[in-house]
């Protein structure tokens, strides 16, 4: 595949992951006050937290350092053809 063909695609894929990450600050914004509340009633007591909640706290953790990972290495990527 030629660079002219290629430039779309790269267009195409830089414009999903911009749009994607729009959504997510937007996501994550919204996270972050709901957790935030939880910790709040947790520390006063006035809440129980099950297993299932510390699974679910592990894997959103874990898969958020995925997306950590992938997005530093594109940053990465970007910076070494400056």
């Amino acid at each position: 595949m030629d660079e002219s063909t290629a430039v779309p695609t790269v267009e195409r894929s830089l414009g999903a992951l911009s749009d994607t990450l729009l959504r997510t600050i937007d996501d994550l914004t919204a996270a972050h006050g709901t957790v935030e509340m939880a910790r709040e009633r947790f520390a006063e007591g006035d809440d129980v937290f099950n297993r299932r909640v510390v699974a679910a706290t592990t894997r959103a953790v874990d898969e958020l350092k995925h997306v950590e990972e992938a997005l530093a290495d594109l940053v990465r990527t970007f910076e070494g053809r400056r």
